[in-house]
């Protein structure tokens, strides 16, 4: 990618940090204020409306930033805007007309009344979606990171005040759909002109027109992001639905705190990366721009992640009470799915240059086989741990296997990846050992979390003068 492609990422990325900042830094107030069931109310909402966010536009907005004229670009998103509407409709009729129980207890009475959420979510998931595609296409990505602040930072404080206010539940998904709102108002304002939706005969025969030729975003992409998106929220309705609100308000937790700024980061990167990747193709120069593109974010993740997973329970012990120690647990489980599934997310951007969809598909749908199998096994043991471990081996293996065939149809020498990978294995590793030494001595849990931080740090530092490594 070029140098500015690379700055561009940079830029993104630091406004999904800064917003995922805000967030985190927000998590322990919120933990002392919201009891772990009301949390998990709105982790079990927020994983319901997320089965269908990803796809609420039915990935028509993909074709926002690579149409090859303005005008293709503004039927594009119309298209975009029309679906997430049409799909947003669809998912209130279903809330109206469906009977649902789930969650319903002691604890959290009243949840079905706040249902509601779940298609309003997706609106703005689905426009936010639309808005963002036409914002890289004319190379808005400052406007980009500084929407996901302005979002994070409405979400937070909303969400703080209603709970010191006492509306439980129903204040921290006023919150999350306040940030929402304001995020892709922000967005929208920063941006030229957007296309606007009108009834003439002509528009809608470009609208038509356009749907038709991007087809395959609907046939291919949707299903498989929906495949996906499945398999990434079905842990939290599992647990919500096998056990209980607290159990799955635990798991929500140590998600939000480790998966969503691991996702944020990600789909920065692989937002600007998909940006430029048709002309890397062009250019002869996909091969090299995944291959610098997979040793960046692998490095990234490994010296991350592992340090981060050996001071978890530490971590959320202190970060957010006691109690919340079982969500740190949860999150050792899981890490390596996360690792894995950070690394992919960016260079399975290839899949739509490539025109690779309908395999992507086939390749997710047996994951989700997998994964339906190995949770119902684990759920007969009513163990929640047990379920969490294994939801997190299945979906380890998958981005593997997702990781290998990217790395198989852009071109690189998977050798090469391999050798350097395990080199950078070996060092995050190395750098642990301290770490491994001082929780097995049982030095205490603020001696463990920092020295935890502090290797995270030393090892970005390192690498950060080391100018290729992190170059995308």
């Amino acid at each position: 990618m070029k140098r500015s492609s690379t700055l561009s990422a940079i830029v993104v990325s630091m406004g999904a940090l800064a917003s995922q900042a805000v967030l985190l830094v927000s998590a322990p107030v919120l933990t002392r204020i919201y009891t772990p069931a009301e949390l998990g109310v709105l982790a079990t909402l927020t994983a319901m409306a997320a089965l269908v966010s990803p796809i609420s536009a039915l990935h028509f907005e993909l074709a926002v930033p690579i149409a090859k004229g303005a005008q293709q670009a503004e039927d594009a998103f119309r298209l975009a805007c029309i679906s997430t509407l049409l799909v947003a409709s669809i998912a209130a009729l279903v809330v109206y007309l469906g009977s649902w129980h789930l969650l319903e207890g002691p604890d959290t009475e009243g949840v079905t009344n706040l249902l509601l959420y779940v298609p309003v979510s997706i609106l703005f998931t689905g426009l936010s979606g639309a808005i963002l595609m036409w914002a890289i296409r004319h190379e808005r990505h400052v406007a980009n990171a500084g929407s996901k602040l302005t979002a994070a930072t409405t979400q937070s404080s909303v969400q703080i005040g209603a709970g010191l206010a006492g509306l439980g539940a129903p204040g921290l998904l006023l919150g999350q759909l306040t940030g929402q709102l304001l995020g892709m108002l922000t967005l929208a304002r920063n941006c030229p002109a957007l296309p606007r939706l009108k009834t003439s005969n002509g528009q809608w025969g470009n609208v038509i027109k356009s749907a038709i030729e991007n087809k395959n975003f609907l046939i291919y992409s949707a299903p498989s992001s929906a495949v996906n998106a499945f398999g990434a929220n079905m842990p939290v309705l599992m647990l919500a639905a096998q056990f209980d609100a607290h159990v799955a308000g635990l798991f929500g937790m140590g998600y939000r705190v480790l998966q969503l700024p691991a996702r944020l980061v990600g789909q920065s990167i692989a937002q600007v990366f998909y940006s430029t990747a048709a002309q890397e193709r062009s250019a002869n120069r996909l091969p090299a721009a995944a291959e610098r593109l997979l040793l960046a974010t692998s490095s990234l993740a490994l010296y991350t992640f592992i340090p981060l997973g050996l001071i978890a329970p530490e971590l959320f012990s202190l970060a957010f009470g006691k109690e919340w120690r079982e969500a740190g647990v949860y999150a050792q489980y899981f890490m390596p799915w996360v690792a894995t599934a950070f690394v992919s997310m960016p260079v399975s951007m290839i899949v739509s240059v490539l025109g690779e969809q309908k395999n992507e598909l086939v390749l997710q749908l047996v994951y989700l086989v997998a994964a339906v199998l190995a949770a119902l096994a684990a759920g007969l043991e009513h163990d929640a741990r047990l379920t969490v471990a294994t939801l997190s081996c299945v979906g380890s293996c998958y981005f593997a296997l997702k990781i290998t065939w990217l790395i198989k149809i852009s071109g690189c020498d998977l050798k090469i990846l391999l050798r350097r990978t395990v080199g950078e294995a070996g060092g995050a590793i190395l750098l642990s050992f301290p770490l491994i030494i001082a929780i097995v001595s049982e030095v205490g849990s603020v001696n463990i979390v920092a020295l935890g931080i502090c290797s995270i740090a030393i090892a970005h530092a390192f690498n950060l003068r080391k100018r290729s490594v992190y170059e995308v």
